[in-house]
């Protein structure tokens, strides 16, 4: 007789190979931008009023980075960075 729990083990294993659902968040920034984040795992997508870009992520010490290199986005739990050239702005989710 074959034994059927192998297959039943790639079945479940499989299941959890598959990537969890993309988020969205909205973040407030101190200059007063306000933007939504789409995505997550290895690319996320930044939604402003008139434009987004789509970023990918790039390694990171701490936090997850994603960075086009002509916009960058680091975020930290409810914190967040988003700098282009030599501006840096401070944001925070908002809730």
């Amino acid at each position: 007789m074959k034994r059927p729990i192998p297959l039943l083990l790639l079945a479940l294993l499989a299941g959890c190979a598959t990537s969890p659902p993309p988020m969205e968040l909205s973040y407030q920034c101190s200059d007063g931008t306000t933007f939504i984040a789409r995505g997550g795992g290895e690319k996320i997508t930044l939604v402003f009023d008139d434009r987004s870009w789509t970023l990918p992520r790039v390694h990171s010490g701490s936090g997850v980075k994603y960075t086009d290199r002509e916009l960058l986005f680091w975020e930290k739990g409810d914190e967040a960075i988003l700098a282009t050239g030599h501006r840096m702005i401070h944001c925070q989710v908002s809730k």
